[in-house]
């Protein structure tokens, strides 16, 4: 459980990077989350592949220690 809150807090302190810093470079709140839209709108079929692929190696370094507890 300690792994899946890390990386969704990761996950939120990254998108927040990124949008302060396109705040500061003087866009709006609502242009500076299109941009982080946009940069997954071209995404390919075996970029979102990979992307899913990342993102459930938490989730599966977690299955060991949920049954563990049981």
């Amino acid at each position: 459980m300690k792994y899946i809150f890390l990386y969704f807090m990761l996950v939120f302190l990254g998108i927040s990077i990124i949008a302060t810093i396109d705040l500061l470079s003087g866009m709006s709140l609502s242009m500076a989350f299109h941009s982080i839209h946009s940069a997954f709108t071209i995404t390919t079929l075996q970029e979102i592949i990979v992307m899913i692929a990342f993102l459930s190696i938490p989730f599966i370094q977690a299955l060991p220690s949920l049954k563990e507890a049981k």
